[in-house]
Parts: structure tokens; C-alpha cells; sequence
């Protein structure tokens, strides 16, 4: 009797547990083993994918008594990924135990003495064209501050930089702009060798760095961007710059190449002004990037009374210089297949 009392139990215990559809998880919060403490965005997000239950989520942020400071990237990652408007104000609100701790005298984390604005030039060009990055820091406080600065002003060794494409991706970096951070860059010899020193700023005064973003990162792909500048001193708290965007249009010159090319492309480049009329006498400079053995760094051609010039290239990628007098003076970076390439440009008074 005892025995069928047991196995009646088990039975109605069994048959109430919810059963997990085939091929899914399920992470009832009573039962759920969370990640190690501290919690990180990317531990909340995976969470939130897996369908774990708010409630579950939550009481891990209680159990590892954690309050996020959530940056505007941040918050933007945690939206994309659908997490619960509950669970973000969770994420920043004080631990459920706080009222229980002792009160602690801590001192006021200091005030940035400094502010950063960050802009791109242009905001909307094709793909590889040259877009500048400018950082403006200006001091806001009434007396004079010192900060640690790279002697070039130039923006990649005095900041932090971050560009992303629309997904949240990481641009690619140029091998330069890998250098400068220390990574490995496929070279024995250091590219990059700043001297670094400090610089007096009065206060309400702006310093400007300035520098080639193309330098920095490749821009092969059309999409929108953005950009980030921080920057930080001994002692001193992280300065964040708002995020900008900015656009890269599609180039239909600019086509990646879908293997290594080892031979030449036959170029035709037309020159006209912008009523249509050709242009003679036209300097076209074509400066190739990665010049191989006996290749020249640059070749110069010239357009015939039709407008023309023809000739025949190492294919790859190269930055096309075309100038003639009484007319602004144009640059593009283009790519030269194996193949037949025809190239038409328009100069502007």
C-alpha cells in the first residue's frame, strides 16, 4: 500500500513539471545556475537569447549584489538584443541589499576637467575616399590643466578610438592603426614611435587633433559609422566623446578584388569639366598602394586632345590623382582588376 501511496506521488510531481519542446532549454529560475559574479552586458544578452525568464535574470543581478553603469553603446547592444526594459532598469538600479549595508563615506569621484567633440569630415562620401577625424578638447574649468599629449596632436596616440559599422561591428583596422595600439602588424620593424609629453591648456581653451581616418580604418564597405573618442590620464576619470555617424556611399570603381591578382588591367580614364566638355592636357597620377618588386610608386599619364589616356596599370588597389589648370584637383582610390577598366571624371571649376 505504501509502495502505490510513493509511486501515485511521484506521478502527480511529474505530470505537473512543465517538459522542454524538443530541441529547447528551458531555465525555470528555481533551478537555473547563472554566470560567475561580476555579471558582464554580454552574460545578460545570452541570458535574454537563451529565454531565460526576467525574474531569473533579475535574481542574478540580486545575487551577485551588482548595479551596472550602462554607457550609451551598451544600452544600444542590450535594446538590439530584445533584453526587457525591466531587466535594463534592474541592471542600473542599487542592489536590493544595499539599505542593509553599513553606510561607507566615499569620496566623490572627480569631475573630468576636460570635454571631448568629435567630427568627421566629409559626413557623407563614397567608399575609399579620405575622411578626416577631428577631436576638439577643450578645458572647462576656470583654472589651467595639464594632460599627457602625443607631439603630433594627432588623434590615434592622444585617444582611444572606436568606429563601428552599423551592426555594431568593429571597422577593420589598418595595419598602421594596429601598430599604434601595439598589436601585431605581419612587420619586424615598428611603424610607429610616438614621443609623448605634457601640455598646458587655459581654461575655456580648445586644442585640436586632427587626423586621416582612412589611415585608421578601411572603409571598403557602403554603410553608415560611428565614432567614438575617450580619453583618459593618470588619475584622472574616462572622457567619452557622444558617439557621430557618418555615411560611406557605394563606389562602383571601387570593387574588392576575389583573389590575389598577379598581372596588369588595361585602364582608359576620361577627363571632362562639368558641362561635359574634355579636358587635353590633364595630369593623371595613378600611386598604387602596396607597390610590389619593380613596381615604380607612381605612374603619371596624360589625356590627349579627346580627353583620354590609356595605359596599362598593376592591378590592384591605387589612389588616382587627376589635375589640370583653371579646374579643383580630384582623388580617388580605385581598384584595377584583370580586366578591361574604364574610368570617367568630372572636374569642377
Amino acid at each position: 500500500m505504501k509502495r502505490l501511496l510513493v509511486l501515485g506521488l511521484l506521478m502527480v510531481c511529474c505530470a505537473g513539471a512543465p517538459q522542454p519542446l524538443h530541441g529547447q532549454t528551458r531555465y525555470p529560475s528555481a533551478v537555473y545556475l547563472g554566470p560567475a559574479c561580476p555579471l558582464t552586458v554580454n552574460d545578460i544578452i545570452k541570458m535574454s537569447r537563451a529565454d531565460v525568464k526576467d525574474d531569473a535574470i533579475i535574481a542574478e543581478l540580486r545575487r551577485c549584489d551588482q548595479q551596472f553603469q550602462l554607457s550609451k553603446n551598451e544600452l544600444a547592444r542590450l535594446k538590439n538584443a530584445r533584453v526587457s526594459q525591466r531587466v535594463i532598469q534592474a541592471m542600473t538600479a542599487p542592489p536590493s541589499n544595499a539599505d542593509t549595508k553599513p553606510a561607507v563615506a566615499t569620496p566623490a569621484a572627480p569631475a573630468a576637467p576636460f570635454s571631448l567633440k568629435v567630427d568627421v569630415l566629409p559626413n557623407h562620401a563614397k567608399a575609399g575616399s579620405n575622411f578626416v577625424v577631428k577631436v576638439d578638447l577643450t578645458n572647462i574649468t576656470n583654472k589651467r590643466i595639464g594632460i599627457v599629449i602625443c607631439g603630433a596632436m594627432r588623434v590615434e596616440c592622444n585617444f582611444g578610438i572606436d568606429v563601428r559599422d552599423a551592426q555594431g561591428n568593429a571597422a577593420p583596422a589598418t595595419r598602421y592603426l594596429r601598430a599604434v595600439r601595439g598589436e601585431p602588424t605581419g612587420s619586424p620593424n615598428p611603424v610607429f614611435a610616438p614621443s609623448y609629453g605634457p601640455k598646458s591648456i587655459e581654461p575655456g581653451e580648445t586644442v585640436q587633433f586632427v587626423s586621416d581616418l582612412s589611415k585608421l580604418y578601411v572603409f571598403n564597405r557602403p554603410g553608415n559609422y560611428t565614432v567614438q573618442v575617450k580619453k583618459s590620464d593618470e588619475n584622472e576619470p574616462v572622457v567619452e566623446s557622444i558617439p557621430i555617424t557618418f555615411t560611406v556611399a557605394p563606389n562602383p570603381h571601387l570593387v574588392p578584388a576575389p583573389e590575389p591578382c598577379t598581372t596588369s588591367a588595361d585602364v582608359t580614364v576620361k577627363v571632362t569639366d562639368a558641362s561635359g566638355a574634355v579636358l587635353p592636357n590633364a595630369v593623371v597620377i595613378f600611386r598604387p598602394e602596396n607597390p610590389g618588386p619593380g613596381i615604380p610608386q607612381s605612374m603619371e599619364l596624360k589625356t590627349d586632345g579627346t580627353g583620354l589616356t590609356k595605359a596599362s596599370l598593376p592591378c590592384g588597389t591605387a589612389d588616382m590623382f587627376v589635375s589640370t589648370n583653371g579646374h579643383s584637383p580630384y582623388t580617388e582610390k580605385v581598384w584595377l582588376g584583370e580586366n578591361l577598366i574604364s574610368l570617367s571624371v568630372i572636374l569642377k571649376p
